[in-house]
Parts: C-alpha cells; sequence; structure tokens
C-alpha cells in the first residue's frame, strides 16, 4: 500500500494534553466522518469528498492512537482502524483520480 502516512516526528509533541483535543470530542467527530463516509457513495459524483473525508479520518485516528487520554487497549484497537483506513483512504484516492479523468476525457462522437 502506497499512502503518504503520519509519523509521530512529524507533528508536534503529542504527549502535551493542552495541545490536543479532548478525546471524547475527537472521537465523536472522528465517528461523524465515518458515518458521512459511509453515506456517501461513489456514485453521488463526490468522490473528491470521500477521499477527502477517508483522509481525515486516517488523521483523526493517528491523534486519537496518541493521545495520553487513550489507554493500550484501544490504542491497540485504534491502531487496526487507523490501518484499515489508510487502506480505505488510498482506494478512495484511486476512485477519484479515476473519476476525474473520465470526466476530462473529451466525448466521444458516435458518428463520424
Amino acid at each position: 500500500m502506497t499512502t503518504d502516512s503520519i509519523d509521530a516526528s512529524d507533528v508536534a509533541d503529542v504527549s502535551d494534553a493542552a495541545a490536543l483535543p479532548d478525546v471524547q470530542v475527537l472521537m465523536g467527530a472522528t465517528f461523524a466522518l465515518m458515518s458521512s463516509w459511509a453515506t456517501q457513495s461513489a456514485e453521488d459524483g463526490c468522490t473528491r469528498c470521500r477521499a477527502l473525508i477517508a483522509r481525515k479520518v486516517v488523521s483523526n485516528l493517528f491523534f486519537l492512537i496518541h493521545h495520553p487520554q487513550v489507554g493500550d487497549g484501544l490504542s491497540r484497537l485504534l491502531s487496526t482502524c487507523h490501518e484499515r483506513w489508510q487502506w480505505l483512504s488510498a482506494d478512495a484516492l484511486q476512485q477519484a483520480d479515476l473519476a476525474h479523468a473520465l470526466a476530462e476525457q473529451p466525448p466521444r462522437d458516435a458518428m463520424h
């Protein structure tokens, strides 16, 4: 899988609890994004939106994994979800790129 992943060294000190949003707020926002992603389909014409939502879920899951208020068990579960959402994000981006490429093709004239 070739996705841009976030590394802990790429961000500010995630152990600084004052710099992080409340864990419940971040979890709720992540669930809302997941629900939004699930209710949209590629046929809705917003494949780019789906890709962006999936990328934001990946980001939120990363910060949840490293949040100081999250225990080890939940962190492991979130890590598994993070891996899955990285795959979903890459797939959604491929679909968006394909939809964009198809939309830019000139219409084929049936009769010459």
